[in-house]
């Protein structure tokens, strides 16, 4: 068995269950190794029922105490209860149309039980939890974020691939390891997948996340090794550039132009990074570096982590660059991209802006001179590295709403300079911002049903687009028939990540012009959706987000001339950190709290930040990671044993690992 090996090959995958991995971006024994857990379980955090809390996910060891009840029986709907309890109380369990549950429960045995408490006259109640022999509950228990395939067999899956699959090599040497202290890749893999105790799991992260730096680093470093064309630019051409939009800059936009202008005159390749919030102008900045290329005859290529933002991009992008700008992504067509391939290659697209799609095809371009990522903490330097590598010198433009201190941008990036967008559009309002706790969701629903009524249009977020086994969180498909059910007067759509694209336009532009007045989404809003008329935001397991990330969301939100509200929905201890977003609706403010204030989390609480990428929201959320980031660009400045084209070869295989969590 190699890590090229199909699934198949793996006892318990059959060809269904093989076939919806694949859907999920899972085709090889390799990928499925690079798919890590993002939460864990351990079956020693045991609650009493005294001790449950209405809201929160908890796990208990209970003895059945009755014999099951059936509510309802039939084919279609299946329904029954039965009490549960240990020394200090009792709980109400219930199960919906799972009929195999009620053979084995017998009173007198013994379960563990996991799942959320609900509280219902005075009764403490669980609703389809999930179960688990006490006899075989024990150690820690990893939970893999993928959906519609049992985590049962996910894990078997695992655990029989780094068994035996024969080709888990290291690209460091044994030496370089053992002086760093870092593991083996192979002892990587068995302590995120199968760790035996939190020390294991912790030593396994970082050293993953270690040589992930010394990637960053490295790929940073080569791309300044190389000289870049020099692109003339005149006062003349910002204001030509600055009269085709309906609006005036403001001075933090010209200011950055300037520096943009100013670097791209050197063969010094730009390295450039422009932060500000949401609605500053930031995209207008960008296309200034790619009409900038255009005018000297070289072309541009920008690259957005989701085809919702590609396209919103393109569109924009059209009106300043005309019949000379393409968009490729993964759904483009094969005789559209037959053509932007060809385009490219005879110089007649000047810019093409694209989705990870431009990394995974054969890009042939006349004169690239101008690489641009619109960041939005969905990738990081290994993909721009393998932006850059489509041409021999480039200047790079990165984008991010995350306000970045300068210290942690150097560690993030490598050698950068930073432009700051810190000035929004006159008249633009702050988001008023409230924690809101599972008690007080009637309430809130309430209010924004009369505020729908009287023609406002709200976001829902959720974490998960559907309920994923064993993981926790609300999902879209869940909520949605939540409201749909409470709120029949209400239009209400949902818009996911893993909708075809005709759909999420068809989504999109029914909430654009109001005849959708509730949209439950996903992140996937947290670009590319500008609705004036969407004054409210609902964020569920608020705390499941990083400060920056929920930051970003609201932005979504005050569009218009109306207050916008936010609801941050959240139970959990961890929401403390949350109150700083009803503080200040300050980019900078919220990301020096973060890097001040967040600590390593918790191995056996929620998710763990990324899928252990060392992106710029883990790094935010995360001082830690800040300070291992410094090391790393150390050690690789000093000591760093990989060549060019291994640097590229690892660069291209963590980007294309960036690709499948981006797409699922």
């Amino acid at each position: 068995m190699t890590l090229s090996s199909p699934l198949s090959v793996l006892k318990g995958i059959g060809p269904k269950t093989e076939d919806e991995l694949k859907k999920q971006g899972v085709s090889s024994i390799g990928e499925l190794l690079q798919c890590f857990p993002s939460a864990y379980r351990s079956f020693s955090d045991i609650t009493d029922v005294q001790n449950a809390s209405p809201g929160k996910f908890s796990m208990f060891r209970l003895v059945i105490k009755s014999k099951p009840f059936f509510i309802s029986r039939s084919k279609s709907r299946n329904i029954f209860t039965l009490i549960a309890g240990d020394d200090t109380g009792s709980l109400r369990i219930t199960f919906f149309n799972q009929q195999y549950y009620s053979s084995i429960l017998k009173p007198g045995s013994e379960w563990i039980f996991y799942g959320r408490i609900r509280l219902y006259k005075e009764h403490y109640c669980l609703d389809n939890p999930k179960i688990y022999s006490s006899e075989n509950a024990s150690g820690i228990l990893p939970i893999y974020p993928i959906s519609r395939v049992k985590q049962k067999t996910l894990r078997s899956a695992v655990m029989q691939a780094l068994k035996e699959t024969v080709d888990i090599a290291d690209d460091y040497s044994a030496a370089f390891l053992s002086k760093y202290y870092l593991l083996t890749r192979k002892d990587e893999l068995n302590g995120i997948h199968a760790p035996s105790c939190a020390d294991d799991y912790m030593r396994a992260r970082k050293s993953f996340m270690f040589k992930d730096f010394l990637l960053h680093a490295a790929a940073s470093r080569q791309r300044v090794s190389k000289s870049a064309p020099p692109l003339p630019c005149h006062e003349k051409s910002i204001k030509e550039y600055s009269s085709r939009f309906p609006f005036d800059f403001t001075g933090a936009q010209l200011r950055a132009i300037n520096e943009i202008s100013q670097d791209m005159q050197s063969c010094v390749p730009m390295n450039r990074l422009l932060q500000g919030d949401v609605g500053s102008g930031k995209t207008a900045v960008a296309f200034f570096a790619a009409y900038n290329a255009m005018k000297n005859g070289y072309q541009s290529v920008m690259m957005a982590p989701t085809a919702l933002l590609a396209n919103q991009h393109y569109e924009n992008a059209v009106k300043i660059f005309g019949s000379s700008t393409a968009l490729l992504t993964s759904s483009t067509p094969a005789s559209v991209r037959a053509n932007i391939l060809k385009g490219l290659k005879d110089a007649s697209i000047s810019f093409l802006i694209g989705t990870h799609a431009v990394l995974y095809e054969h890009l042939d371009f006349n004169r690239l001179a101008v690489v641009i990522a619109d960041e939005q903490h969905r990738f990081g330097v290994e993909q721009r590295a393998a932006l850059a590598a489509l041409g021999e010198g480039v200047h790079s433009l990165i984008m991010s709403a995350t306000p970045i201190p300068r210290t942690l941008a150097l560690s993030v990036f490598g050698h950068v300079d930073v432009s700051v967008l810190d000035e929004l559009p006159p008249g633009r309002k702050p988001v008023k911002t409230f924690i809101i706790s599972e008690n007080r969701r009637s309430d809130m629903y309430a209010w924004i049903h009369t505020q729908i009524r009287m023609g406002k249009q709200a976001y829902v977020v959720c974490p998960f687009i559907e309920s994923v086994d064993e993981l926790e969180g609300a999902s879209v498909d869940d909520i949605y028939i939540e409201l749909s059910s409470s709120f029949k007067d209400i239009r209400i759509e949902t818009l996911t990540g893993k909708m075809r694209p005709f759909e999420k336009n068809r989504v999109m532009d029914s909430f654009k012009k109001g005849d959708t007045d509730m949209l439950v989404s996903t992140t996937v809003i947290e670009v590319g959706v500008d609705v004036k008329n969407a004054g409210i935001m609902v964020i569920e397991n608020a705390e499941r987000f990083g400060l920056a990330a929920l930051h970003q969301l609201r932005g979504r939100v005050g569009r218009g001339e109306d207050d916008a509200f936010c609801y941050l929905v959240s139970d959990s201890k961890s929401a403390a950190r949350l109150e700083m977003l009803t503080k200040t609706c300050n980019g900078f403010e919220i990301a020096e709290y973060d890097l001040k204030t967040r600590g390593g989390g918790q191995l056996y609480g929620i998710k763990q930040h990324g899928e252990l990428e060392t992106e710029t929201a883990g790094i935010m959320d995360n001082p830690e990671l800040y300070h291992m980031a410094s090391d790393a660009i150390i050690v690789m400045e000093n000591d760093f044993p990989l060549d060019h084209s291994t640097v590229l070869k690892l660069a291209a295989e963590k980007a294309d690992r960036l690709r499948r969590i981006a797409d699922n």
